[in-house]
């Protein structure tokens, strides 16, 4: 064999042990398999996506209605901030005095971005069906203190708090224990989902949930609630149903089901591409519903990272219509729209930092045909 041919076969050689490293290197770091990437279409220009003002929701948005976020924040594009600049007027303060360095609260409008005051000021903790529940700690008081009432009225201060995080059924009505149930109401008029306790913070998972009507008689029983820790309940309008979040405790895949008013139950199984990938590497993807279908937001191990992104089953498609991290995701009340915060690049090295916020993007993605 010539010295030429031995040299270019060695770098031959080379170049393929190169591309092999290469092709190792990004699926280690999180890439498809090409058998994975044909279970999937990438869409990132399916629907219209609208940047909304670069802002910092503290603990998220949630909609006010079809054309109108609302969050409570700490800071403006104006400049104003909470730690250094005095809370404007709050017409329907239900306080008195608004404790210092209080965070505002504000209204934006999904089509032009228009930010407005809101009438209250605080932490925004629930708002559905034009009911809001908001949170104030106040100096020399202990523990928050939780106001309620519907939007656009003076709020009423909830003296029936008894946990350190209360938890809030349909409608921003507050789920209550009474004997050995916990009580998520359902809405006006439409009973209670009561779930068996074994202690303040925890469901017996070896009885059934009982669906009892406004009247108190047991509509149905259901299986016991497993990993339903604890029951996410929202109602859909559009659907006129209602959507349980749940968990496979195994593989921490969120799946939920959607209940009729009578307690008919129907799951939202998880996508079995979805729930492969969680399965085999660990992750997990949250579930809400819309109009179009169920929508997932992958949150892969952090090896896997480049799999993340916001999933829909459209039809018989599974649409990838973000290819980075989701997260705060909240639909409309009519399924049509999708907020959410984008964060670019791998999430093990953002989310939670200051870099996090100053690369977002606050989005609202409309999936519906106008």
């Amino acid at each position: 064999m010539k010295r030429g041919d031995i040299v270019a076969g060695a770098f031959a050689l080379a170049l393929q042990l190169l591309s092999f490293d290469v092709q190792s290197a990004l699926l280690e770091d999180g890439d498809f398999t090409g058998a994975q990437r044909k279970a999937f279409v990438e869409a990132p220009e399916q629907f219209p996506k609208f940047v909304l003002p670069r802002l910092k929701p503290m603990g998220g948005a949630l909609w006010l209605d079809n054309d109108h976020l609302i969050m409570s924040v700490r800071e403006l594009p104006n400049g104003w901030r909470a730690d250094k600049d005095a809370l404007p007027p709050t017409p329907l303060s239900p306080v008195e005095e608004l404790p210092p360095r209080a965070s505002r609260m504000i209204v934006v409008d999904v089509n032009s971005g228009a930010i407005t005051d809101a009438p209250y000021a605080g932490q925004l903790v629930c708002v559905d069906n034009g009911n809001i529940v908001v949170s104030l700690t106040k100096p020399g008081v202990h523990g928050t203190q939780y106001y309620a009432g519907r939007y656009g009225a003076r709020l009423s201060l909830l003296t029936a708090v008894t946990a350190q995080r209360p938890t809030f059924g349909a409608g921003c009505e507050l789920a209550y224990l009474k004997d050995e149930f916990w009580n998520y109401p359902l809405g006006p008029g439409a009973g209670l989902l009561r779930v068996h306790r074994t202690s303040d913070f925890q469901f017996d998972v070896n009885l059934p949930a009982v669906l009892v009507d406004s009247s108190g008689q047991i509509r149905r029983e259901f299986e016991a609630p497993k990993d339903m820790l604890p029951p996410d309940i929202e109602y859909l309008p559009y659907l006129r149903q209602y959507v349980l979040e749940k968990y496979d405790a195994s593989h921490h895949v969120r799946a939920g089901a959607l209940m009729t008013v009578d307690g008919t139950l129907s799951p939202i199984a998880p996508d079995p591409f979805l729930h492969e990938i969680v399965e085999s590497d660990g992750g997990e993807a949250p579930v809400r519903y819309t109009r179009r279908g169920p929508l997932w937001s992958l949150r892969p191990v952090p090896r896997m990272w480049r799999q993340q992104g916001l999933y829909l089953r459209d039809g018989g498609r599974l649409l990838r219509l973000e290819s980075q991290s989701t997260v705060g995701i909240q639909v409309s009340p009519d399924g049509c729209r999708v907020f959410y915060r984008r964060v670019p690049g791998d999430p093990n090295f953002v989310l939670g930092t200051v870099k996090e916020w100053s690369t977002a993007q606050l989005i609202v993605m409309t999936i519906c045909k106008p």
